[in-house]
């Protein structure tokens, strides 16, 4: 699986370790490591970051990153400086330091290479979540290990918003009739 902003994707050449962006073009600050916002430059070690920020947004339900910092300049100036987002309570003390350590570090060349974050990835996850999980259990007293359903800020699911219950085929379970939900 490959993660792509589109607008920035380009194949690096053999012997190429970083892509330099034009002045002119239009980029998306929130996601960029603090060395493409100043340089205008992309590495792997900048994708490593851009990995960073997508995690931040799994955790926080989809929300745009960086909300609570003001303008694109005013993230641009702090980033640069040194702060970072915080991970919702969601996510495990652990990871959230390993991301704010390792692939938010503020020098690229301190910032882990993706295969090691992948590997850090495959020797933790599994636990922090299942850690995670037995906390939130022993939290609400007990009761099933299956994990809830998400819900957005006003705490209804996806399925409440819609007022509908879709079946496997995509269409809603209370329409009857023809396949193209007519009713008879």
């Amino acid at each position: 699986v490959k993660i792509a902003d589109f607008g920035l994707a380009r194949e690096l050449t053999p012997g190429d370790t970083e892509i330099k962006l034009d002045k002119d073009q239009k980029l998306p600050i929130k996601w960029l490591a603090p060395e493409t916002m100043r340089d205008r430059v992309c590495t792997k070690k900048s994708d490593v970051w851009a990995f960073g920020i997508l995690c931040w947004e799994i955790f926080a339900n989809g929300e745009n990153p960086y909300q609570n910092f003001g303008t694109n300049n005013e993230v641009a100036r702090r980033v640069i400086m040194g702060e970072r987002m915080k991970f919702s309570g969601e996510a495990p003390a652990e990871f959230c330091d390993y991301m704010t350590k390792q692939v938010w570090a503020g020098d690229a060349d301190d910032r882990s290479p993706m295969q090691q974050v992948l590997l850090w990835f495959d020797n933790n996850i599994k636990r922090m979540t299942d850690s995670q999980r037995s906390r939130m259990d022993n939290t609400r007293g007990g009761g099933s290990s299956k994990p809830s359903r998400p819900t957005s800020k006003d705490g209804t699911t996806a399925k409440e918003k819609s007022g509908r219950d879709k079946n496997e085929g995509g269409r809603d379970k209370s329409q009857k009739g023809n396949k193209k939900g007519h009713r008879k």
